[in-house]
């Protein structure tokens, strides 16, 4: 689980893995992981799509070609989220999260495996005999 911290003065941005091998450690949860479900973004709910995480900006993952990205944008309206290209974080996918400006918010992503420039060894998804 991942807890992504948001500030009142600047949009931050996450990296990472969503999910990782069953059966394999995660370092810095020192836990097995045994299930991955996916996250929903936006659901359809009788008949009408709805964001469900609020706190996100937006969402980045390379698409299948490599030759650009497929995005969720909370700026999408409303009658358009059914065409979002992202509408959930998939089990063994890498994202970039952007979050929304606000004081004191956070948002809890279960499964979700962030790093930067400074993270260390316990940001690792398996322990280094498993690689």
């Amino acid at each position: 689980m991942a807890i992504l911290q948001q500030d009142e003065n600047s949009s931050l941005f996450y990296e990472g893995w969503y999910g990782a091998c069953i059966g394999v450690t995660i370092l810095s949860k020192n836990e097995v992981q045994t299930s991955c479900e996916d996250f929903p973004i936006i659901e359809n709910q009788n008949g009408s799509w709805v964001r469900t995480q609020t706190q996100i900006d937006k969402i980045w993952i390379i698409n299948e070609e490599n030759l650009g990205t497929r995005i969720y944008d909370s700026n999408t309206f409303d009658f358009l989220l059914v065409s979002s290209q992202i509408k959930k974080l998939e089990c063994g996918k890498y994202y970039r999260i952007k979050l929304k400006k606000l004081k004191d918010g956070t948002i809890n992503i279960p499964h979700f495996v962030s790093a930067d420039a400074k993270s260390l060894d316990e940001h690792r998804i398996i322990k280094k005999e498993s690689c």
